[in-house]
């Protein structure tokens, strides 16, 4: 499970995926922004 959570708002974005390597995180990452950005969410600070 990928998921991503805004600090502020609480919006969350997940996925699934059989795997963590970079090239899956990356690719979920891309999309995760692009999901907070449709919600006018439009600047990521950090990836723990």
């Amino acid at each position: 499970m990928h998921s991503a959570v805004d600090d502020h708002s609480r919006l969350a974005y997940s996925e699934i995926h059989p795997d963590e390597k970079g090239t899956t995180c990356a690719a979920f990452l891309a999309r995760a922004g692009q999901y907070f950005a449709a919600h006018g969410i439009t600047r990521i600070e950090q990836v723990a």
